[in-house]
């Protein structure tokens, strides 16, 4: 526990308008997809640092990670390459494309 604690310190130091409810989400949703979405906690954070609707973004990617989950749990046959296929589905949906 401590550990994260500091780890969220560090980070709530370099993203200062981020509270560290926000970033604990952060590490929540890039805790589900760590499998499957490389971007690390330090990029996805510095990304969110940039964007002008951080929240709304953030609540986009927890609910695409909650249904990678709940698609993982349906399926749990798949392998690293079904979940790939299947994040970029969720993620595709997500922006509005079909594929």
């Amino acid at each position: 526990m401590q550990n994260k604690k500091q780890a969220l310190r560090r980070n709530k130091s370099v993203s200062s308008h981020l509270s560290e409810d926000f970033i604990a989400r952060v590490h929540s949703y890039k805790n589900k997809l760590k499998r499957v979405e490389t971007m690390t906690i330090e990029q996805a954070i510095s990304s969110f640092e940039k964007d002008l609707l951080p929240e709304r973004e953030l609540v986009v990617w927890e609910q695409i990670a909650e249904k990678y989950i709940e698609g993982c749990k349906s399926n749990p046959n798949w392998n690293f390459d079904d979940k790939k296929r299947y994040i970029k589905s969720v993620f595709e949906q997500s922006l509005g494309i079909n594929g």
